[in-house]
């Protein structure tokens, strides 16, 4: 049985710095092995150029503005990374993002059974505990995600015939399976199973389209901002790589 842990810490610096100096600021962190991805709202003005947010010393790889919200991916010093791998020695995990605002980091770990939990408060400066809970469980519970990695717009039954096609061998090369065989498996009529299968196709391209033009060398930023929501909504930062 896990334990859900969320405490505050006022760690020293670059992030803490410049949350403090910027009260209306709010930065969310996520840490990506020696990358860490910085999601900026609020007073962001002039915050994309703030030396406080070089003050890692590393690069800025990726820089993005839409409003009021600024998006950095930093080449870090790989000082989070060591943190995470200490925590998970410590039968504690990480729960991205880590909250900046006026100073102070919100921190939310997953704790396992034997976990310690003041010995791991004790490790960051001036820590408090906000809450410890036991996760509830919950059933049958829908979540209205809207980005489109989570494909918000694909129905049931359009879900069922991709992955009937997928499972029959529609998409092998060469077929092993035509739409008529799939569309008897399931009991449907063809034209039916066509009607959802080329709906859901539409709704995976349109999802994965940002990440083509990135691998086609049209990156616009919009692979960033798509994944950055889609891990957001997830409650956890998923490593976007393009390789050319």
């Amino acid at each position: 049985m896990t334990t859900q842990m969320s405490f505050a810490t006022r760690s020293e610096g670059p992030l803490q710095e410049v949350t403090e100096r910027h009260p209306r600021l709010a930065i969310d962190a996520y840490p990506m092995g020696r990358l860490l991805l910085l999601r900026c709202f609020g007073d962001v003005d002039g915050l994309d150029g703030a030396a406080e947010i070089n003050g890692f010393g590393g690069e800025v790889l990726h820089r993005t503005r839409t409003g009021d919200e600024v998006t950095l991916l930093l080449d870090g010093s790989g000082r989070e990374e060591e943190v995470i791998a200490s925590l998970a020695d410590q039968s504690a995990h990480l729960i991205p993002p880590i909250r900046w605002q006026n100073g102070e980091a919100r921190v939310t770990l997953v704790l396992e059974d034997g976990a310690d939990p003041q010995a791991l408060l004790d490790q960051f400066p001036g820590a408090r505990l906000v809450s410890k809970r036991r996760p509830i469980p919950t059933r049958g519970d829908r979540v209205a995600y809207s980005s489109p990695l989570f494909l918000p717009k694909l129905t049931e039954k359009q879900a069922r015939a991709l992955l009937a096609a997928y499972e029959a061998g529609y998409y092998e090369f060469p077929r092993r399976a035509t739409t008529e065989q799939v569309s008897l498996s399931l009991g449907i009529a063809r034209s039916t199973f066509e009607q959802h299968l080329n709906r859901a196709e539409h709704h995976v391209v349109r999802a994965m389209l940002p990440m083509v033009r990135a691998r086609s060398g049209r990156e616009d930023g919009e692979a960033l901002e798509v994944y950055s929501k889609f891990s957001r909504e997830l409650g956890l930062y998923v490593q976007l790589e393009v390789l050319g």
